[in-house]
């Protein structure tokens, strides 16, 4: 939102395109670098298009390092990632650190080869809960490529 009022971006899809773009090209890998200087926790909190605040997963970080760098139970950050304990994540990977949110800013998204429901909610921001509900599906429901789906 804060690129499209200074007037740099146009589209109403430029943030998607941009986080896209970014996870395309493993951009991501450049933060992590940067990571790997000692800085504060809140210096490390990203944001995603609808607001929601994580992470990114660090080179040997765990789950429950993220956990205790920003004083939350690993079951809550388990449930912000909608995650199980046996929950494995590359180094790379959006760590919630608050609560995502219902709905996102786009109203729909178009979904890419090899993405699934989680992936889209971690890219996305949003509770995997509310991807079922908009969308009028059950549990454990995956899209198909190409399909468009519902973010609010």
């Amino acid at each position: 939102k804060g690129l499209k009022k200074a007037g740099y971006a146009t589209s109403p899809t430029y943030a998607t395109s941009l986080i896209q773009l970014i996870e395309t090209n493993n951009l991501h890998e450049y933060d992590l670098e940067a990571l790997a200087t000692e800085i504060s926790p809140e210096e490390r909190i990203l944001l995603a298009p609808n607001g929601a605040t994580y992470v990114l997963l660090g080179k040997g970080e765990t789950l429950e390092d993220i956990s205790e760098l920003f004083n939350k139970s690993i079951d809550r950050i388990l449930k912000y990632n909608d995650l199980t304990y046996e929950a494995n994540l590359p180094e790379g990977s959006r760590v919630y650190v608050k609560c995502k949110k219902k709905k996102c800013t786009e109203k729909t998204y178009t979904v890419l080869a090899g993405e699934t429901v989680h992936s889209i909610s971690q890219q996305e921001g949003i509770r995997l809960k509310y991807l079922y509900k908009h969308n009028k599906k059950p549990g454990g429901w995956q899209p198909l490529d190409g399909e468009i789906i519902r973010l609010r």
